[in-house]
C-alpha cells in the first residue's frame, strides 16, 4: 500500500493504467493516502475530504462508473478518464464548475447529462470515440469551448445551440 506523505494541498494526482480499490477518508483537507489494489471502479467517498484537487488522471484505468461522490471535487480544472469503459456519468458532475478540460475519449457514453452544459468553464470538450447518439440541446450554453470533439459517435443530429460557440 503507496502512503503520500501528509500534505495540505493535492495539486495533482495521475492514476493512469491503474485499478483503484479504496480510497480513504483523512483528518486532512487533502489526500494522505491511496490503496492500489485491484479494483474496477473509483470508491464511493472520492471528493469527500479532498476538496483541494484540481487535476485528476484516471486513464485507461478499467473504470466502469463514476461515483456521485466525483461532483464533491469542485476545485478540479482538469479531469481525464479516457480510456475507459464509462457507460454514463453522474448528473453530480454538473456541479464541478471550475472544470476547464474534460476528456471522455474512448468510453462506452451512451448519453451526457443535460447538466454538463453548467460547466461554464469548460475550454476543451472531447467526447469522441463513444456511443453517442445525440449530446445536450443547451450545449451552446459552454461558451468558453474552444476545442469540441465529437468524431466517431453515432450522433445523428447536432443541437442548434452549437452554432452559438464562438471560439470553436
Amino acid at each position: 500500500m503507496p502512503i503520500l506523505k501528509k500534505v495540505l494541498f493535492v495539486f495533482v494526482l495521475i492514476f493512469s493504467v491503474c485499478a483503484l480499490y479504496a480510497y480513504p477518508a483523512t483528518e486532512y483537507s487533502a489526500l494522505c493516502e491511496i490503496y492500489q489494489i485491484a479494483g474496477k471502479d473509483i470508491p464511493a467517498n472520492v471528493g469527500g475530504d479532498d476538496e483541494h484537487v484540481y487535476d485528476l488522471y484516471l486513464s485507461n484505468c478499467g473504470i466502469t462508473s463514476l461515483p456521485s461522490s466525483i461532483g464533491n471535487l469542485t476545485e478540479l480544472t482538469e479531469l481525464y478518464l479516457d480510456g475507459n469503459k464509462l457507460s454514463g456519468l453522474p448528473s453530480s458532475i454538473g456541479n464541478l464548475t471550475n472544470l476547464e478540460c474534460l476528456n471522455l475519449y474512448n468510453n462506452k457514453l451512451v448519453s451526457i447529462p443535460d447538466n454538463i452544459c453548467n460547466l461554464s468553464n469548460l475550454v476543451e470538450l472531447n467526447l469522441s470515440k463513444n456511443m453517442l447518439s445525440s449530446i445536450p440541446a443547451n450545449i451552446g450554453n459552454l461558451t468558453n469551448l474552444i476545442t469540441l470533439d465529437l468524431s466517431e459517435n453515432g450522433l445523428t443530429s447536432i443541437p442548434y445551440s452549437i452554432g452559438v460557440l464562438q471560439n470553436l
